[in-house]
């Protein structure tokens, strides 16, 4: 790289201390990359911004303590709109993946995949290119075409994952028995399953249901 190109500045936010010290060591490593700050929650990563920093590319853990990291994303555009984000996570379910970039970011990588691959994703992520690992993308590709669930139906479907039965499930919610079981059959046929379990064992798969 010309000495004279300007580096590309990061800020790097995960909660785990081991993993925040990797992703800045390997980024540190690579010719052009400065990692110009570091957190472990979103409270610490916004006031790293207060002075007026605005980096180039945020890496930024999809679940923290204190906000999501989609969450901290839309904070961080709305003080530095110019800065670009990739997202890591521990899951290659199509619904996280799809909820990232709708929320604005441009990568999507996977924690395992960070020894080999962080270089790569930051550099796309900063030339304004999307990142989707070829693992995550067929994941994507396999779920082209379904319904989303609704804030209510996925409302339902975690009092089912909680095993609470129709009835249960209608008081939780202040609506009738008939009203939950219709919901049901919808997360049924939305998710391609026939039975309860099913729907609760696909939707953790995909990441619709992340407890």
């Amino acid at each position: 790289m010309n000495p004279s190109t300007p580096s590309i500045s990061i800020l790097a936010v995960d909660d785990h201390p081991l993993m925040l010290e990797g992703i800045c060591s390997m980024a540190a490593a690579q010719p052009g990359f400065k990692v110009g700050g570091r957190a472990l929650d979103g409270k610490s990563a916004l006031a790293l911004l207060e002075d007026g920093w605005k980096p180039d590319v945020a890496v930024l853990d999809l679940f923290l303590p204190d906000m999501s990291g989609i969450e901290l994303m839309g904070e961080i555009r709305r003080i530095s709109p110019k800065t670009r984000t990739l997202i890591l996570s521990t899951f290659d379910g199509d619904a996280q993946v799809m909820k990232a970039f709708k929320a604005g970011a441009l990568g999507y990588l996977l924690k395992s995949m960070i020894g080999y691959d962080i270089a790569h994703a930051i550099r796309a992520v900063h030339d304004g290119r999307r990142h989707i690992p070829v693992e995550v993308a067929t994941r994507l590709a396999e779920y082209v075409g379904d319904c989303e669930l609704t804030e209510r139906e996925l409302a339902v479907l975690k009092l089912v994952a909680d095993g609470h039965s129709n009835t249960k499930i209608g008081a939780r919610l202040g609506i009738t028995m008939e009203t939950a079981k219709s919901h049901v059959a919808n997360i049924l046929s939305k998710l391609r399953v026939t039975d309860r379990i099913l729907a609760v064992q696909i939707a953790q798969r995909r990441g619709i249901l992340t407890d």
